[in-house]
């Protein structure tokens, strides 16, 4: 079984976010990132809904410089915790397709 290596580093930085998918929004939070994805992106107390693999998304944060950031995104793996029937817990990786220059640039100076 080959092991496929992480090309980034991830950077561990808590960041509030907006997911758009399907022309629905979800508020949640970003745990950690790098050059080319958004890990641990977490969402509470939504309702069970059509997070797939592969799916594309819009991904929306803002910067501590004002500046706001929205990238496209595709989910590349998902887990949903239902330890807590009254409240579901979705965790997700996503890549970020073309990664703008502003995002690369502002993952440098984390």
């Amino acid at each position: 079984m080959q092991i496929e290596r992480i090309r980034f580093k991830k950077i561990d930085n808590m960041i509030n976010a907006e997911v758009k998918i399907d022309g629905k929004y979800y508020e949640g939070s970003i745990d950690n990132l790098s050059e080319e994805g958004l890990f641990e992106i977490v969402f509470t107390d939504i309702e069970e809904t059509d997070f797939t693999l592969k799916k594309n998304l819009r991904v929306k944060f803002h910067r501590p410089s004002g500046e706001d950031l929205d990238l496209k995104c595709q989910i590349i793996w998902l887990r949903l915790n239902r330890d807590n029937p009254a409240r579901l817990k979705y965790c997700m990786g996503m890549e970020i397709i073309s990664p703008p220059e502003s995002y690369k640039k502002y993952v440098k100076t984390l």
